[in-house]
Parts: structure tokens; sequence; C-alpha cells
């Protein structure tokens, strides 16, 4: 606001020295002339100290004797206006004096403008020694001036004045000119559109009245059309007026129109290429408008221009921020089909500056999402030489290493999260996670625990703390979890998936029939939810319902190896074991490390007295989990068939010793024992 309210004193002043000597060009003139310039050069080395209070009597004491004097009151109230705005001496430059040419002296006199006490006495004493003299008032009002543009008046003095103008000269186009900026100063915008308008009625072309009116419909009066005329019109009629262009660029961004704000700004930097703050609105209209790579372009140029500019730095920095969190937020809205296109901006910036380090973070989740857990973890590594003690960082490549089956990296990233931020839930969460993964589930139980005492109305909390108490074999516990889990959320699939799966367990089949019922309600593309109802009509023996669901299971997911594998087994009992066989085949196809089929295909085998194929089963579920007792047990068995009584013993000694009743009972009832 202030700059476009400011006026040049210099040519203020030069223009009512001017006026006020403009008869005064006489021999007598130069005569004195001569006098009080001798009078000043005298105490030119005094010229020491500043004017500290300066009064108008001078110009107060014309007016008084002429109340008519329109000049005067004019002269006055420009004084009055310019003393509102500016709270400091004014500094001239030595080519100030030539401009002062009608005023005796005026010229040199303010070539230095810091007067001492002596200085301002001799100056009024050479216009006092001419007080006979016909130009007296030219003196007078000049010396007026020069005390005034010292003093520290304010605008109320100058409305009075300009007032007075316009009463006794209803038509003076200055005093409606200067009245509009001292009301537009004060905050009346409404009297200073008034009185702009009453400018452009007298004088339809005047540049400054239209510019200075839309100035105000933009910034104060919020109307941004009648902004936008008067900008046109102040262009049309000064096709290069900087001001108006880069104005009516912020009018324009204002309503959204960034297109037509840019080519503003774009003219503005064409008349005026150094303009540091028509490359600031630029940059933030490229902000708004998506493109932060122009935007940080010519944030750097503002830079380069004035390093000081107010806050530049940190408005380069969250517009770095608002590049990165754009294409990371739409990468997560759209998931996969925006990740690209979100890590190759974030590339870009990176090589911007490489020492950005949330770039490296974020990049970091988008090529989690991605699978890329290496580059990930990369990633999180260079974000953490940033930010060696940030417990996200931590925590998200904590994931990763999850995600990569590290469970034990996994592990320390959470502890160390934890250490960092012990207050944070999702990172017992997580580490929980972890510990259920490797078989620790007391400890899982105690993360679970933890992070249901930060957030106890989470109901994820509660559906693994539930899975732990189903491993453990503690079914009742289990379905209190599940059972807290939907209370939070009665829509909670897989609550009602997994409190099915423990009343299978327990033997209670209705209710979990109930339960997968309520899953498949919910989501009726389940595959989970019609393979579990399957086992529990398989246990009810009704083998034909059992096998409608697991075929439907298959339908919605073909590469779904649990429902193979069951419906294998249902075929196995039914003794229909070339199906049987195909199933087995299949689900290992699908999963070639799926222990229970190889076991379960063995045991067909060995039915089938296909003794050979059967052992490089049970050879298989044993190399992928050394614990499994009922694998050793059966191969027991063909070794038995087979008479291989040393093998035989062996393995039913080892599957007695991992607690399978059956080995221990054939033990001691076999007479190898």
């Amino acid at each position: 606001m202030k700059k476009f309210l400011l006026i040049s004193s210099i040519i203020f002043l030069s223009s009512i020295f001017i006026n006020l000597s403009s008869n005064a060009e006489t021999k007598t003139k130069e005569s004195q002339n001569n006098k009080i310039i001798k009078l000043l050069e005298k105490t030119k080395s005094e010229y020491n100290k500043k004017i500290d209070d300066i009064k108008f009597e001078i110009l107060n004491k014309s007016i008084e004797l002429n109340p008519n004097y329109i000049e005067g009151y004019f002269k006055r109230a420009k004084i009055y206006f310019n003393k509102g705005k500016h709270d400091k001496k004014l500094n001239f430059d030595n080519s100030s004096s030539n401009i002062y040419y009608g005023v005796p002296g005026m010229g040199s006199f303010f070539d230095k403008n810091k007067f001492s006490d002596k200085e301002i006495q001799n100056m009024e004493k050479v216009i006092e020694n001419y007080s006979n003299n016909p130009y007296k008032d030219t003196y007078y009002a000049s010396w007026c001036m020069i005390k005034i543009i010292y003093n520290n008046e304010n605008y109320d003095k100058a409305l009075k004045d300009f007032d007075k103008v316009i009463e006794l000269k209803p038509n003076n186009i200055n005093a409606y000119f200067y009245r509009a900026k001292i009301y537009s100063s004060k905050g009346n915008y409404d009297k200073a559109l008034k009185d702009f308008d009453k400018v452009i009625e007298l004088k339809p072309n005047n540049v400054n009245a239209y510019f200075y009116r839309g100035f105000i419909y933009y910034k104060y009066s919020c109307n941004n059309n009648k902004a936008l005329k008067d900008f046109d019109k102040v262009i049309e009629l000064k096709p290069n007026n900087v001001n108006a262009y880069f104005y009516r660029a912020k009018t324009y961004s204002s309503n959204g129109d960034y297109d037509k704000a840019l080519k503003d700004y774009n003219k503005v930097i064409e008349l005026k290429p150094n303009n540091v703050n028509a490359y600031f609105y630029r940059a933030k209209t490229y902000s708004s408008n998506g493109d932060y790579d122009k935007a940080l372009k010519d944030y750097n140029k503002v830079i380069e221009l004035n390093p000081n500019y107010s806050d530049i730095y940190k408005i380069k920095k969250d517009t770095y921020d608002d590049y990165v969190r754009d294409y990371h937020n739409k990468g997560i809205t759209n998931y996969y089909n925006n990740y690209d296109y979100g890590i190759e901006s974030l590339n870009k910036i990176i090589e911007l500056d490489p020492n950005y380090e949330d770039a490296y973070y974020y990049r970091g989740h988008l090529y989690y999402e991605k699978g890329y857990y290496d580059k990930a973890i990369q990633d999180y590594n260079k974000a953490m030489e940033f930010k060696p003690n940030d417990s996200n960082i931590y925590h998200s490549r904590g994931l990763a290493y999850y995600k990569k089956i590290n469970y034990d990296k996994a592990i320390q990233d959470y502890n160390k999260a934890i250490e960092l931020n012990p207050n944070y839930e999702n990172k017992y969460f997580h580490r929980g996670v972890a510990y259920y993964e490797k078989g620790y589930y007391d400890k899982a139980i105690q993360d679970y625990n933890k992070a249901i005492e930060l957030d106890s109305n989470y109901e994820n909390f509660y559906l693994y703390r539930g899975l732990a108490y189903y491993e453990k074999g503690n079914y009742d516990k289990a379905i209190q979890d599940y059972n807290k889990a939907i209370e939070i959320n009665p829509d909670y699939e897989d609550a009602y998936n997994n409190r099915g799966n423990t009343y299978n367990n327990k033997a209670m089949y209705d209710q979990a029939i109930s339960d997968f019922n309520k899953a498949l309600k919910l989501n009726p593309n389940d595959e989970d939810a019609y393979n579990n109802r399957g086992i529990s009509y398989k246990n009810k023996k009704n083998y034909n319902k059992a096998l409608q669901d697991y075929n439907k299971s298959i339908e919605i997911n073909p590469n779904y190896e649990p429902a193979y594998y069951n419906r294998g087994y249902l075929y196995l009992i039914k003794e229909d074991y070339n199906k049987a066989l195909q199933d087995y085949n299949k689900s290992i196809e699908i999963n070639p490390n799926y222990e229970y089929a190889y076991y379960n295909r063995g045991y067909l085998y060995f039915i089938k007295k296909d003794y050979n194929k059967a052992l490089q089963d049970y050879n298989k579920a044993i190399k992928l989990n050394t614990n499994n007792e009922n694998a050793y047990y059966n191969r027991g068995l063909i070794y038995y068939k087979k008479g291989d009584k040393k093998k035989s013993i062996s393995d039913i000694k080892k599957a007695c010793s991992l607690n399978l009743k059956e080995a221990c009972i054939w033990l001691k009832n076999n007479k190898y024992w």
C-alpha cells in the first residue's frame, strides 16, 4: 500500500517553489537572491544539527491574512499529507539545487539539509530583512515548505486543508486526488473511491486515478472485476505501466486465473527484468498452478536479486514441501497409477537440492508402496543421515525390513523408534507383528497390550492380539479380543473370519458358519470366508456344501492354494484319489513351499502304495518344517513297510520326542521297541 501512495518529495517541493516564484524574475529579486545566498554560505560550516521541530508559522500566517488563499491551503495540505506518510527527513542529492532555481538560495540550502539553530535564525533573519519586499510571500511560503517537510503532522490537518481548497475551488483535480489518497491511507476506502471517481469525471484520462482506484478495488474492496477494468484502462492509456501489469496479475491470481496472471508477470519482467517482486509472485502463481519446477527457478532468481528478500528461504522450502507432498498425496490417493510419477518428481527435487532430506523420506515411502523394499531402505538410510533421531524413519525402515521377511532387523528398527518416541502405539503394534511372525507370541502380546494402552479404540490391535492368543491355543481370550474388535467396528470382516476360525477349533461349527456368513455379507467376494466356511461344513460332514464353498473360493481366486488343499482333502475323504491328487498338485504348483500339501499328497501316495513318491513328499515336508511330527511318524511307517527298521525307529522316535502321542504308543506296542 505505502509504495503506491508515496509522492516524490523532491518533485513536490520543486513544483511549489517554481509556482511561488514564477513571477519573481526581476533585478530586485536577483539582488535579494545574491544577498540570501551570501548569508547562507556564511553559515555552511554550522550545518551540523538536524531540525527537530519547525512550525507552520509562516504558511499559517499567510492563510490567516488571506482565508481564501487556495494555493496556501493546497500546499499546506500536501505537506501534511507527506508528513503523514514519512516520519523522517528527506535526503536530497547534490543535484537538488538546480530544481529550486525559482526561490532565492533554496537550492544551495537544500544541498545539505542539516541545520543548526543559528542557521535557522540566519535564514529567518534574511526573510525578515526583506519585510517590505514585494516577493516576501515567495520566500515566506518557500521557507514554510522547508520547515514543514521536516515536521510530523498528520492526515487530519491535511484533510481540512484539502476540504477548504475544494470548497473554494470545487473542480480542483489535485485536491480530490490527494484527498483520496489520504482517505485511502486512513482506511476510509469508500470516500477515497468517491474522490477518485471525481478525479476521473473531471479528467477521464488520469492514469494515476484509475490505478489507485483499481488498487483499492483489488486490495480492500474485494471487487476484482472493477479492479481489472481500472488496470485495463491504465494499460490502455499507458501500455508500459509496470505497476498496472503487476497488480492486474495479482488480481487475476486472486481470481484463480493463473494463465492470465502469468502473462502479466511475464510482461512486468520484460519491462523491468530485475523486478524482484514480479519473480516472487510469479513463483507463487506457478506453485498455485502446480508447476513447482518453474516456481523454484523463480525463487532462485529472487534470491539472486535480493538474498535478504523477506522469508524467501522459508517460502522456497515450503514450496519444496508442497512439491513433495503433492506428488506423495497423489500417489497415496491413486495407488500404483501415480507412484511412478511421484518417484519421478522426487527424483527431480533431489536433483535440484540433494540436501532436501524429506524428499528421500517420501521417495522411500513410494518405493515401499511399489514393493521396491531395497530402494526404500536406501532412501530411509539417506534420510537418516540428515535426521538421525527421527523415530518415524526408523519405523518406516523397520516396515521395509519386515516386508523382506528380515524380522530381526525390523525389530531392531522398531526398538530404536520406540526408544526415540515411546508414546506412539503403531511402533509397538508393528514390533508385535514381527514377534508374532517369529513365533514369539508372548512378546507379541506384550506389545499389543502396550499399543492398546496407548490407544484402546483401534480394532486392529485387538484382532492381532486375538491371533497371538489363537496360536497359543487360548481360544477363549482370542474370541474375547475378536469380540472387542467387532464392538469397535461392527463391519470388521477380518474379525468375523478369525472368530469363525476360532469357533471351528472349538468345534462350535454353527457359530463359525454364522460368522463366515457375516463376513460374506460384508464382502461377497471373500475367498477366505468361503474356504473357512467350507471347513466348517466339512467338519459337520456336509460335504456337498463344503465342496460348493471350496469351488466358489477357487472361482474368486484361481491361485488361492488353501482352497485347492482343502478341496483335495475333501476328495481324499470321499476316496476320489485322482481329484485329490490333482488339487494337491495345483496347490504345490502355486506355492512350492506349501508344507501341508506335501504332507497330504505323501499320505495319498502311501494309500496308493507308491512309497517312493510318498517318501519324497515327506522328505520335502520335513525339510520345510523340521518339527513336523506327523511327517516323521508317517515316513517312519513307510520305512517300516519297506523293511528299513533302523530308519523307521529313528523317525517314529523323533515324532514321539515332538509329543505325538500316536508315535509314542506305536513304539511302546511294537516288537522293535
